[in-house]
C-alpha cells in the first residue's frame, strides 16, 4: 500500500496516530527509538519523527506522501526520502 492510504492504514493498525519508542532505521541501520506521529488531514497526510539531538541535524522531522514515497506493508512503514544533505535515504518505522 502506498501514499495517503499507507498512512491511513498505519494509523488504523496501530490504533492511534502518535506512538512513542518506535524503532527507526535509516538505510537498514538502526538509529534508535523515537516518537512517531502519523497524521491524516483534509488535504495532506504526513509522518513526523521526533529525532534526538544526534539525528535532528541530519534528518527532517516531517515526511508527506506528496513529496516522499511512503509505503506500508504488514507492520512496517517505509519512507523513501532525502536527508538534509540531499542524500537518498530509506526510513523504516516498525
Amino acid at each position: 500500500m502506498e501514499g495517503i492510504d499507507a498512512i491511513r492504514q498505519y494509523v488504523r493498525d496501530k490504533g492511534h496516530n502518535y506512538r512513542e519508542n518506535v524503532a527507526v532505521s535509516v538505510n537498514n541501520v538502526a538509529v534508535g527509538t523515537f516518537a512517531v506521529n502519523a497524521k491524516v488531514e483534509t488535504n495532506d497526510a504526513f509522518v513526523e519523527i521526533f529525532w534526538d539531538t544526534n539525528n535532528a541535524g541530519q534528518y527532517y522531522i516531517s515526511y508527506s506522501y506528496k513529496y516522499q514515497r511512503i509505503q506500508y506493508a504488514g507492520v512496517t512503514l517505509t519512507i523513501d526520502a532525502k536527508d538534509k544533505s540531499g542524500n537518498d535515504i530509506v526510513i523504516t518505522v516498525n
